[in-house]
């Protein structure tokens, strides 16, 4: 919708102006639009920099459904074992999870 969008847009301007404010540089950079991307993202940049043997990624069941389908069909390119749980649940003895 329009009105998503325009808010969105008037969100990074905002986000963008106050972090430049804040260093002093005069700009900023937010160029990932929405939370999904920066999950499906932010997955990507974990399994490209993960170690040999960790193979199982998890996903918090408190995320939006939205932001789980992305970060599912993200992963489909990755050889790795995606795992919606509650973040009580998640095992992280093992050494495997990226």
């Amino acid at each position: 919708q329009a009105e998503i969008s325009q808010g969105r847009l008037e969100m990074l301007l905002n986000f963008q102006t106050m972090v430049g404010d804040l260093t002093g540089t005069g700009f900023a950079n937010a160029s990932l639009l929405d939370e999904a991307t920066a999950a499906a993202e932010a997955m990507t940049m974990c399994i490209n920099t993960s170690k040999k043997g960790q193979n199982k990624f998890y996903i918090g069941t408190d995320l939006h459904p939205h932001t789980i389908e992305v970060v599912l069909s993200r992963a489909e390119h990755y050889d790795c074992d995606m795992e919606i749980c509650a973040p009580e649940k998640m095992d992280f003895s093992k050494g495997d999870v990226i």
